[in-house]
């Protein structure tokens, strides 16, 4: 089990209490509520990043993904985007005309 610090389309830093191998490749597993999303990565750093008495060791880890990946956006967006029916006249400012051409 690790913790999904950041993650992107192009990979995602994890922190967990082992390290990883870099030039590993792993599968990252990411439940979603409905189904599991698993995805290949490549290892390409793993440091310490936190020691202390009661925790012991804490591991950071970048992966890059083998296959570029947009599944943040389709969960975020899985329900679609808000469409409105009108515009608010404000948010549309009539600019300078363009002037004809010479000749």
């Amino acid at each position: 089990m690790v913790t999904l610090v950041d993650v992107s389309a192009g990979g995602a830093l994890l922190q967990g209490e082992r390290p990883l191998r870099p030039g590993a490749r792993v599968q990252l597993q990411v439940p979603t509520g409905a189904h599991t999303i698993a995805l290949f990565a490549l290892v390409l750093r793993s440091i310490v990043w936190a020691l202390s008495r009661e925790g012991g060791v804490t591991y950071r880890g970048a992966l890059q993904f083998e296959l570029r990946s947009d599944w943040l956006r389709e969960l975020v967006t899985r329900g679609g985007y808000t469409v409105r029916d009108g515009c608010d006249s404000d948010l549309f400012q009539i600019g300078k005309q363009i002037p004809d051409a010479p000749g």
